[in-house]
């Protein structure tokens, strides 16, 4: 739901509430881009104006670069990735943007299965220590 203001009184917890930027960005990368930056009272990104070439103008603003890489995506192309992003970033990037693109309610049940899952490991890992690992050991 787009919101002018800076509080929504009601809110329903399956919907994003972003503010009007959005849309225009949205329009002027021509993707949807995702709306964990343009939250109602978060500080919005830069707004980028379609008609400026920022590589000719000899300076490429960080969220351009984002915007770059989302559009690739969305033609499901590779992009070379810049040479200061290492492979643990690429792996938390990917899981961030994976959480981005989800919905809240999605992203609850998300984490409450992440959290399952370890809770699971965690068990069997005790449960594996307490029948082989520690009988066979002698105190």
């Amino acid at each position: 739901m787009i919101v002018d203001r800076p509080t929504q009184s009601h809110r329903f917890i399956s919907r994003d509430y972003i503010q009007p930027q959005w849309v225009f960005d949205c329009i002027n990368a021509r993707i949807i881009l995702p709306t964990e930056e343009y939250m109602v009272g978060k500080v919005l990104p830069p707004h980028l104006s379609p008609f400026v070439d920022n590589e000719a103008e000899g300076y490429v603003p960080e969220y351009a670069e984002t915007i770059k890489r989302l559009q690739a995506a969305a033609r499901k192309e590779i992009l070379p990735m810049p040479d200061d992003v290492s492979p643990q970033q690429l792996v938390k990037d990917d899981e961030n943007m994976t959480m981005v693109s989800m919905s809240r309610k999605k992203r609850r049940l998300y984490e409450a299965m992440k959290l399952e899952l370890f809770q699971d490991l965690l068990s069997l890992f005790i449960t594996f220590c307490l029948c082989y690992v520690l009988p066979k050991q002698t105190f």
